[in-house]
């Protein structure tokens, strides 16, 4: 019993020693790690800080460099090829009077960029104001004769053996203001894009076959389009326009909304109602911005392909000429937009294609 209480007496002894020695290195070790994280902590404000200086150096040269190119963009001429902006002045028609002139209007050349789109319906609306009604239907009757001859002239021969009895019924114009705004935002969209990349709109020929009745920014390739649609689907498009969510990716040149400037090809999308026997087409205003030239088919795409020259940045449009587009089959002359907004649904014609003497 002596000898263990002299053992535990000498454990005693040395354990104390030991523990304060193994305190002290911890305390030294905290200590020392606190002025590493209080040094790291300083170096760091101190990079920040740096960076934030070089981040704000960085950003006002871009704004001054931004600054620099819009000047210039206002001040730069226009390229002498390619299309303009703005139409030639002898291509404004005042009046529903000179509608569909079979003569195209002349080009006086190139003239500046426009930089806004005037956003005002068309002087010969007469519901300007569409607060209580969202569309109203204005009917053109004196328009009829012109409108048949324009049908007879843009129909090919290939098609059109059936539709020597083809008679307009009616004409109406659709004023709706909620789709106008929408159709001139749009415009604004391709111009504003068009600057902004300095990308040229170029003319192509041969150019849409239907003078339009009002002003067009024919340097945007804005023309007025023939597009087919069943009856059931009229009330759908007044109200709110055409819209390509419709379409198919199946279809030849993909999802979108359809358009030609021949009357044979439209009526082959224009069912008739069988308890009036009437089909209805619908002239549009469409504007194409610069379009891509199909030379294949676009089965399954549902926005134009890409510029060559600038991969991200898309065409406005799809142009499918005859014996050129899907690999040399297409027959009419297609045009495929695939935002809605682009379209302003104008006019819708009612007309029937049996002679008057079959009907009851």
């Amino acid at each position: 019993w002596a000898v263990g209480e002299i053992s535990l007496q000498n454990q005693q002894d040395w354990i104390l020693p030991v523990w304060s020695i193994s305190v002290g290195v911890a305390l030294c070790g905290l200590m020392a790690l606190f002025l590493l994280m209080a040094w790291a902590y300083s170096r760091r404000e101190t990079w920040f800080k740096k960076q934030h200086a070089a981040d704000q150096e960085a950003l006002k040269a871009a704004e001054n460099k931004l600054a620099i190119e819009q000047a210039k963009a206002l001040i730069l001429p226009m390229p002498t090829t390619g299309a303009t902006f703005l139409p030639p002045p002898t291509a404004a028609v005042e009046t529903e009077q000179n509608f569909l002139s079979i003569v195209p209007p002349e080009d006086s050349g190139p003239s500046p960029i426009q930089l806004t789109v005037d956003p005002s319906p068309p002087s010969y609306w007469k519901h300007h104001d569409t607060s209580d009604v969202r569309v109203y239907r204005e009917v053109i009757d004196d328009l009829l004769p012109k409108f048949s001859a324009v049908m007879s002239a843009t129909a090919c021969s290939r098609c059109c053996g059936g539709l020597q009895h083809v008679r307009i019924v009616s004409i109406n114009r659709l004023e709706n203001m909620s789709i106008w705004k929408n159709y001139c935002r749009a415009k604004e969209e391709i111009l504003e894009r068009s600057q902004r990349h300095q990308l040229v709109i170029e003319e192509f020929e041969p150019r849409p076959s239907l003078p339009g009745i009002d002003q067009l920014e024919l340097g945007m390739n804005e023309f007025y389009l023939l597009h087919g649609t069943p009856a059931k689907s009229l009330s759908s498009i007044e109200e709110y326009g055409l819209d390509p969510r419709y379409s198919r990716l199946s279809c030849l040149y993909g999802k979108g909304a359809y358009f030609t400037d021949q009357f044979c090809k439209a009526h082959q999308y224009c069912a008739e109602t069988e308890e009036e026997q009437t089909r209805y087409m619908l002239l549009c205003r469409v504007v194409l911005g610069q379009p891509y030239f199909a030379t294949g088919d676009l089965v399954g795409q549902f926005k134009p392909p890409a510029r060559e020259e600038a991969a991200t940045i898309l065409y406005d449009s799809v142009v499918a000429k005859p014996n050129v587009a899907n690999n040399g089959k297409q027959v009419h002359r297609e045009y495929i937009v695939y935002d809605g907004r682009q379209v302003y649904p104008e006019y819708l014609v009612a007309y029937r294609t049996t002679p008057p003497e079959d009907e009851d």
